[in-house]
């Protein structure tokens, strides 16, 4: 199980620092040795750190882990700064287009607002005035004396011509006025068009939206989620394999699998109630066990005498695996170099000694 935890551990990390190296430009960028860098202290650190704790060396371990929380900050930073990039990227398009349809609502309001052109009067102003001083001269010489038929057709020839020019400079304004109000009219029907063929408005955060929370609080959440959820739990893996294999016993042979002839058969059966292993291991090394600087205790007559031990003290054996991890305990505890299995100088008590 030590090897998934840390077979996992590493792939995890190498993901994350794979992620990290594409996200600053590729391993040929200038920041990708350091990413590189942090990615391997966190992986080695994690597992000195499970050296450190199974040999009880506590300051290493904190300094250690000070190092790695320094780097896991800028890992936390460099995880931020992709997301919110990535963010950005994301709302581009969505702002690019909600642009557009703004600058589409406001040419419709622009054009619902606009009023036709008002045409010149100054022909149909002067084209009145002249008909109207016609209508005077014919009105007033045609009576007079003095004017044949002839003038009196020269009068009327003028007004009639007065009434022509009236008519033209009206039915120019009226021309003009319907080609102003077809445009506006035209004007408004090609800003419809426009805003309707543009998609309808979404929200680029819709998340903040529906919550009420800010956007760049969500990002930051989201940059410093993602990094802790990876590179601690990795980091963690990696000691936590390494610890379980510094802490396995030496008296690996102890885990015998069946009792022998010479192995009591109630040492198989279960505890009616729990014990302390590492108060018995003192116990029995305290009544059995004697320093004897050229003396190799090996595993099995360890076993035999903690055996014969329980049996002269009446009490039942504890299960091989655990009175093991005790005494190994005990062992590093006290000093006590372990070798191959065997217990370098001391040796066995004789229980009529």
């Amino acid at each position: 199980m030590r090897w998934i935890f840390i077979v996992s551990g590493l792939l995890a990390l190498a993901a994350s620092g794979y992620m990290a190296v594409e996200a600053s430009g590729g391993i040929a960028s200038a920041s990708a040795p350091g990413l590189v860098a942090l990615v391997v202290i966190l992986a080695v650190g994690a597992a000195a750190i499970g050296h450190a704790v199974a040999g009880k060396h506590v300051a290493i371990a904190v300094v250690i882990g000070l190092g790695m929380l320094a780097g896991e900050a800028a890992a936390m930073l460099q995880t931020a700064q992709r997301v919110t990039a990535a963010r950005e990227a994301m709302r581009a398009p969505m702002a690019a287009v909600t642009a557009r349809r703004q600058f589409a609502a406001d040419e419709l309001a622009k054009a619902e607002a606009a009023k036709p052109m008002l045409a010149d009067r100054a022909r149909l102003t002067a084209a009145e005035l002249a008909k109207s001083e016609a209508d005077t001269a014919a009105r007033v010489k045609s009576t007079d004396k003095g004017c044949r038929a002839n003038c009196r057709l020269l009068l009327q020839a003028a007004v009639d011509s007065a009434s022509r020019e009236v008519e033209m400079a009206r039915s120019e304004i009226a021309s003009h006025d319907a080609e102003q109000a077809s445009a506006v009219v035209s004007r408004i029907e090609k800003a419809k068009a426009a805003l309707a063929a543009l998609p309808p408005p979404q929200s680029a955060t819709p998340l903040a939206d529906n919550t009420g929370l800010p956007e760049w609080a969500l990002d930051v959440f989201e940059a410093l989620a993602l990094s802790l959820a990876i590179n601690l739990p990795a980091s963690a893996l990696i000691a936590l394999g390494v610890k379980l294999g510094a802490a396995r016993p030496y008296l690996r042979s102890l885990d015998a699998p069946a009792a022998t002839a010479q192995t009591p058969l109630n040492l198989q059966l279960p505890q009616l109630e729990r014990r302390d292993a590492m108060a018995e291991a003192e116990r029995f090394g305290i009544a059995m066990l004697r320093p004897d600087r050229d003396a190799r205790l090996s595993a099995s007559d360890l076993r035999a005498a903690y055996l014969n031990w329980c049996d002269a003290t009446g009490i039942q054996p504890l299960p091989i695996g655990e009175i093991a991890t005790a005494l190994g305990k005990l062992f590093r505890k006290s000093g006590i170099v372990v070798d191959d299995g065997a217990a370098l100088g001391v040796v066995v008590k004789r229980l009529d000694s």
